[in-house]
């Protein structure tokens, strides 16, 4: 009979190859659901779900943004929020340490998080042996000109740039047909700040948000925490309950707009196509001008201006079956119609010296999906476009 040590290590290797199974499996299952694995690409999202990093995608409740008075409204966290130049003396470019702002929407802000854009500006000579300090002027939402805005509202505090980088493109498009009757250059969420909730049945539908939203935090701290944070297989499982909670946030924010009516409540905007034509070329130049206007500010406190043109899964991309379910029901018509008036206008601002680089051709080719909603990135697109920026910034 096997002595009792030969048994427990009998069984001890036992265990340990049946967790090195469910490892690999949970590896092929990411591979399966995001197209690849990095747990830095997975710290990323866990943080931003926690709250750590503010824009998570989804549905946000109202409790997270604050009302501003130069730029509308932007997250807690927000650096946008510091109201003091004291509060900014840590975001001036020295020898040491270079100043890198962010500025658009959500994905812009996705892109202030990735240490894959750190990792390219480092690699060069400029940026070599310098710390890279990120300003997030970007928040879910924006569109211009709330990027001009909070560029100078940044630049008035203190806040000296090394570089001052653009990412926008999409929202100024995504919500040109709302019923809620705001005027076209609004953000997408305005209409949300100026709901009535002494309504109870409004106050129980953000409530419930918040609960949900809490819930998302507490499940990305917890499965963050050593060793699960070590574990292929519970990154897996924060993963699944991550998308359920993110699902279920998404149905009740669309249950809350439901209920909500603005306290300023305006006709909807005319959706026919001359109607809308000329609401595109209207919001086109709106966009021109405020980069235009960027690119003046940070001449005179000269930082370098770079205005990328973000990519969209409705041009230059098949979909994957992933992608499509992802987003069935997302601004398509608009956004490819509204995509040719950015690019024009964007190729005519290069051709008189501003530094403008259009993206949305970079995933043409690529067979993977890419898109894990109506417009942000997985782990795959965030690093690439990551790269692409890096690139924009480094052109000579």
């Amino acid at each position: 009979m096997p002595s009792k040590s030969r048994r427990v290590a009998f069984w001890l290797l036992t265990l340990t190859l049946l967790y090195g199974c469910l490892e690999f499996f949970s590896l092929f299952a990411f591979h399966l659901l995001d197209g690849g694995f990095s747990f830095a690409g997975l710290a990323g999202d866990r943080a931003r779900s926690a709250g750590e990093i503010p824009g998570q995608p989804g549905a946000t409740p109202l409790a997270l943004y604050a009302l501003h008075p130069f730029v509308g409204y932007t997250d807690q966290a927000s650096p946008v929020v510091r109201r003091t130049p004291a509060e900014m003396a840590e975001f001036t470019s020295s020898p040491q340490v270079a100043v890198v702002g962010i500025f658009g929407g959500s994905v812009a802000q996705e892109l202030s998080a990735s240490a894959v854009l750190v990792q390219a500006l480092q690699a060069s000579p400029r940026f070599a042996g310098r710390q890279i300090r990120m300003l997030v002027g970007a928040t879910g939402g924006y569109k211009q000109p709330q990027h001009v805005a909070a560029l100078a509202y940044l630049l008035s505090l203190g806040a000296r740039f090394d570089v001052v980088i653009n990412l926008d493109g999409f929202n100024e498009l995504s919500d040109l047909t709302s019923p809620h009757g705001m005027s076209p250059v609004f953000p997408a969420s305005w209409f949300r700040m100026q709901h009535d909730f002494s309504d109870p049945r409004q106050a129980l539908a953000l409530g419930e948000l918040a609960v949900t939203a809490r819930r998302r935090q507490q499940w990305a701290a917890l499965c963050a925490r050593p060793p699960l944070g070590w574990s292929v297989t519970a990154s897996l499982l924060w993963r699944v309950g991550d998308r359920y909670l993110a699902n279920l946030a998404a149905e009740q924010q669309l249950a809350l707009d439901a209920l909500g009516k603005p306290t300023q409540p305006l006709p909807a905007l005319p959706v026919d196509d001359a109607a809308l034509q000329a609401t595109l070329v209207s919001v086109a130049e709106v966009w021109r001008r405020g980069s235009e206007q960027m690119a003046a500010l940070c001449a005179a406190s000269g930082a370098q201006y770079v205005h990328c043109l973000q990519p969209t899964r409705y041009l230059n991309k098949r979909l994957t079956e992933e992608e499509r379910r992802a987003a069935p029901n997302g601004p398509g018509r608009v956004v490819a119609a509204g995509y040719p008036e950015l690019r024009q206008r964007g190729l005519a601002m290069r051709a008189a010296g501003l530094p403008f680089h259009d993206l949305t051709g970079m995933f043409s080719e690529e067979p993977r999906a890419i898109y894990r909603d109506e417009c942000h990135c997985n782990q795959i697109g965030q690093d690439a476009l990551a790269r692409a920026v890096a690139r924009a910034v480094l052109e000579p």
